[in-house]
């Protein structure tokens, strides 16, 4: 008889430790889901944070361009005021009223040019 009461004990802690293996595996399995589903979302974090590195790499090359291309206008325009300047063409006192019109200014730049 005890030694069946002792096999009765631990066929009951075999089916707890069952149990508790169940139950673990469980907990096991929907951390996996939760862990899976993180790296999930720091994957796709990742390739948003390239795609924005390109995009800011495309706009500093703009950038650049548009720097080059104001730079570039500056020095034409600095020029052309140095050409109307030396051809004689003075139109910082010109106003309204004046004897010189805005088409004799245009006739004489285009003379210039």
């Amino acid at each position: 008889m005890e030694k069946l009461t002792k096999l009765d004990t631990i066929a009951e802690d075999i089916a707890s430790i069952k149990k508790s293996q169940k139950s673990l595996a469980e907990q096991v399995k929907k951390y996996t889901e939760k862990l899976e589903l993180q790296f999930t979302q720091l994957k796709n974090q990742k390739e948003q944070i390239l795609a924005c590195q390109e995009d800011m790499e495309v706009l500093r090359t703009n950038q650049d361009i548009i720097t080059n291309e104001v730079q570039m206008l500056k020095s034409k325009l600095g020029t052309m005021h140095e050409r109307i300047v030396s051809a004689g063409v003075d139109v910082s006192n010109v106003s309204r009223g004046s004897s010189i019109d805005a088409r004799e200014i245009m006739e004489r730049v285009r003379k210039i040019y």
